[in-house]
């Protein structure tokens, strides 16, 4: 009797390690997700700030938005060039 106790309270201590590792990892994940969403609303952030005195300072002539492109930014409609070094 005392032999099955001893191995059911292995089993049961087995199991809360094993759940403990799981919601130990969940929150690696989690906080995993939480440092990239806030990675991307920082980029988003910059991206419409550049975005922003791209307007004011060089308002593409016929309307279009600015892409980023190597080195710098090309209107929407292609035809017209800011460097990064302009900004």
């Amino acid at each position: 009797e005392a032999k099955k106790k001893y191995e059911q309270d292995l089993e049961d201590r087995k199991r809360e390690l094993e759940e403990i590792e799981r919601i130990k990892s969940e929150r690696i994940r989690q906080q995993k997700l939480k440092e990239i969403r806030e990675q991307i609303d920082l980029e988003n952030r910059c991206r419409e700030a550049v975005q922003e005195k791209l307007r004011q300072i060089s308002p593409c002539p016929a309307g279009f938005t600015w892409i980023q492109v190597s080195g710098g930014w090309r209107c929407g409609g292609g035809s017209h060039y800011v460097s990064d070094a302009q900004l």
